[in-house]
């Protein structure tokens, strides 16, 4: 670790950082930096008071020189030391919370170094934040929005303690990297990582009064719909629509009973709803209390679209483009490694990646500013990612897309040969299934049957049952019964054989290095071996279930180097199943979990692993492992070609930002389909991707 030192920042801005983000919190002119500690090797730590003495962040850098720098949530103490005059590269950061995430941990400071490594933050951080980074009484005194040095003098034991907490907090995620850094291949950290670093410091091109008009008919409509829920319904005038107690007691007078106003919840109801009136007369008694109900679950729709909130976040963080004036950029969307098992990137902020998908026919955002059009919240909503365009008037944005990519995947892990030949031969999935199914040419495939063969491809592969199959085709609005989801699972079974061969070797595998039986190797296409073994078990999980073990799952290429690992913790037997405990995100409470509420049948689940659920996981595992690697290759073409800009990514999708010169649009996205067509070693894998374009985000 001779190569690493670990960093932590206390910081002072005017700005709030959990409302305004991270960009808007260190352009404020308020900002400043407080202390800071690093930490080497088996070093102490070493201090710097930026307000006592500026010239500290000069030992600072002379510290730093060419190491590593280790931190907890990297993007952070980047920012601050680039707005201190250290403008470091992505690749000299080692994110101590990806760390913690890969290595199954939570991601908090607060839980990944109790869960990891058994000892706990400092206590106290959240009394002297509150004290010294934060606007309080001293900026009321003096009447400045700015940092006070008083509040450094008047308060020595408290600045002694601050000091104390800087010094742990660097020495955590130092310890953290020491300890966990081998749990992932090499390329995480070093390349992987800070693509996603880079990533969030360029940012989105946002259309800043687009968002603007959006948002006001966003608030004109809830207006609306309100006035009208409320002027419909006198017993409504004074019901709290925030209250589930009042919701609930309002429809039970109308003869129905609500448990939740949630979305999905509200959305069945109001479908039940609606289905009901369909088959009842005006003159039907229960009519008009249903028709009040109904009314009340649209209106709840319109005050409650989560999309739309979106518009108020990026309002809220949007940052001016340093380099086109006029335009604004919406930075730090994405967390790396942010899902705990299959380590795919997550979304913060405005959570890009739930934005909806635009409808084949996008809306026209030049008639927003027309009134005789009407848009309502569903167009709004559906229209959202149109916000964001192409960084220059006549650019593009290149929109690459994975065809399918975890069906091929799986099938790939399964060796399910017919269906590898038919995405080679680009054969369409959902007919070549149903023609299996239905012992019919691919030609002669009806349209029910392809949607059957459609509804089994996306939702059968990692071993669902009737139940989900059902909930899952109701969700793409095709009505199944009992009966015809269970046919399509055997359905589909019995034309996947070699990937339910697969969930029982995965199975089998499990349970034997549960039950101690020692390493278990699965053969995978393309000389890539399956390893399943125990890890480490951390001693905080030892401490609730002495008999629990930590399980690593491990690829391994042609050349045996390591192509990914996941983990789960504390896993045992329980019954027939193997049960493992999830990282809490820990604020309070305890430091793992063995079971959740089941949102459907309100019941108190174990956390389960099972061959079908493994299989998903590692599928998702390895098109994410996959999707980085053609990242890499995508990013070098990027960086050589001053017309473009790495700009977005969700999972199987990747955002290039093109701008007029040499490079032609058409040349571009012919060489973006190559990059994300091809993946070394793998030649039984068929990679393939789509590739549009547009000046507005239209994917």
């Amino acid at each position: 670790m001779s190569r690493y030192i670990g960093l932590d920042f206390e910081t002072y801005s005017g700005t709030d950082l959990a409302v305004h983000g991270l960009h808007r919190y260190v352009e404020d002119p308020t900002f400043q930096p407080l202390i800071a500690s690093t930490v080497k090797g088996s070093e102490g730590p070493i201090r710097y008071n930026f307000v006592t003495n500026p010239d500290d962040v000069h030992a600072l850098k002379e510290q730093i020189d060419d190491l590593q720098i280790v931190a907890h949530n990297a993007l952070f103490e980047q920012a601050v030391l680039r707005k201190m005059g250290l403008n470091y590269p992505s690749t000299k950061f080692v994110d101590s919370a990806v760390v913690a995430r890969a290595a199954g941990g939570g991601s908090r400071l607060e839980a990944a170094a109790p869960q990891l490594l058994g000892i706990d933050k400092m206590a106290e951080g959240r009394d002297l934040i509150k004290l010294f980074c934060v606007p309080g009484p001293y900026q009321e005194m003096h009447n400045t929005r700015r940092f006070v040095p008083e509040i450094f003098t008047d308060h020595p034991a408290e600045l002694a303690l601050f000091e104390a907490y800087c010094d742990r907090d660097a020495k955590l995620g130092f310890d953290l990297v020491l300890k966990f850094w081998f749990t992932q291949p090499h390329f995480e950290l070093s390349r992987f990582a800070p693509i996603t670093l880079d990533m969030n410091n360029t940012g989105w091109t946002v259309d800043i009064p687009l968002v603007e008009e959006m948002q006001r008919r966003y608030q004109e409509n809830m207006e609306q719909a309100l006035w009208f829920f409320r002027s419909s319904y006198p017993d409504a005038a004074d019901l709290n629509l925030n209250s589930l107690k009042q919701m609930k007691e309002w429809c039970a007078k109308r003869g129905i009973r609500a448990s939740s106003f949630a979305e999905k919840p509200l959305e069945r109801m109001r479908k039940r709803l609606e289905d009901k009136l369909d088959t009842m007369q005006p003159d039907d008694p229960k009519y008009w209390d249903y028709s009040a109900v109904l009314n009340l679950c649209k209106t709840k729709q319109i005050l409650g679209g989560s999309s739309l909130k979106k518009l108020q976040v990026i309002l809220d963080t949007a940052v001016p483009d340093p380099d086109r004036p006029g335009q604004y950029l919406l930075k730090d969307q994405y967390v790396h490694c942010g899902a705990g098992q299959t380590l795919r990137t997550t979304g913060r902020s405005a959570q890009l990646q739930n934005l909806k998908r635009l409808d084949e026919h996008p809306a026209d955002m030049s008639e927003l500013d027309d009134i005789t059009v009407l848009w309502d919240n569903d167009l709004l909503a559906e229209n959202l990612r149109q916000v964001f365009t192409a960084s220059h008037p006549q650019g593009r944005l290149i929109v690459g897309d994975f065809k399918s990519v975890e069906s091929r995947g799986l099938a790939w892990y399964a060796d399910e040969q017919w269906k590898l030949a038919a995405y080679f031969n680009g054969i369409g999935i959902y007919e070549s299934l149903a023609a299996k199914i239905f012992s019919v040419p691919i030609p002669s495939v009806t349209k029910p049957q392809r949607t059957a063969g459609k509804v089994g491809e996306l939702s059968c592969g990692y071993q669902a049952g009737a139940g989900a199959v059902q909930s899952f085709a109701a969700g793409m609005n095709i009505e199944l019964t009992e009966a015809e989801a269970t046919k399509i699972v055997y359905d589909w079974r019995d034309a996947c054989p070699k990937t339910v061969d697969f969930w029982e070797r995965l199975d089998r595998a499990l349970h034997n290095v549960v039950e101690n039986k020692g390493l278990q190797t699965i053969a995978l296409l393309d000389s890539f071996s399956l390893d399943i073994d125990t890890f480490g078990t951390p001693d905080s999980l030892k401490d609730i279930h002495p008999a629990a073990q930590s399980v690593g799952i491990s690829v391994w290429d042609d050349n045996g180097q390591l192509y990914l690992r996941r983990y789960f913790h504390g896993c045992y037997v329980r019954g027939r199943n193997i049960c493992y405990y999830k990282p809490s995100s820990r604020k309070t409470g305890a430091l793992w979990s063995k079971d959740f509420i089941d949102p459907k049948t309100k019941q108190r689940r174990y956390y389960e692993i099972y061959g079908g659920k493994l299989a998903g996981i590692l599928t998702q595992s390895l098109c994410r492992e996959i999707f980085f690697r053609t990242l890499v290759n995508v990013k070098k073409w990027v960086d050589a070609n001053p017309q473009l800009r790495l700009v977005g990514q969700f999972h199987d999708e990747i955002v290039v930002d093109w701008s007029p010169g040499p490079l032609s649009l058409q040349d571009a996205k012919l060489a973006l389909r190559r990059l994300m067509s091809t993946i070394q070693g793998m030649p039984s894998f068929p990679l393939d991707a789509d590739v549009k374009d547009d000046y507005r985000y239209i994917k």
